[in-house]
């Protein structure tokens, strides 16, 4: 299994709203948690994991809707879902394909 079959699903302690093309998160953890805005593709890989979805499929979707390869944007996208991950917004769905990191 690598990194990109990994399924990701939004944190249940970290709330979020969407407004026009921002996502904004704050993490319920402690008092002392910032909130968090992402925009652009950011925004969109955010909207994307769903819990049902591979982070593959995740950089197909953004490779065809910003016409570029998808192997051109994988590491990118890697590190923004591992970003994710390490400050607790994400965490994996999951199921034999998303129980742990690679």
């Amino acid at each position: 299994m690598t990194a990109t079959d990994l399924i990701w699903r939004h944190s249940p302690d970290v709330a979020w709203t969407q407004s026009h093309d921002r996502v904004f998160l704050l993490n319920l953890g402690g008092p002392d948690e910032l909130p968090s805005a992402l925009e652009g593709s950011g925004s969109r890989i955010w909207l994307e994991l769903n819990g049902k979805r591979s982070v593959a499929e995740v950089i197909e979707d953004l490779a065809t809707s910003f016409d570029v390869d998808g192997a051109a944007i994988e590491d990118e996208v890697l590190e923004f879902v591992e970003s994710l991950a390490v400050i607790g917004a994400v965490v994996p769905a999951g199921g034999a394909q998303s129980d742990r990191l690679p």
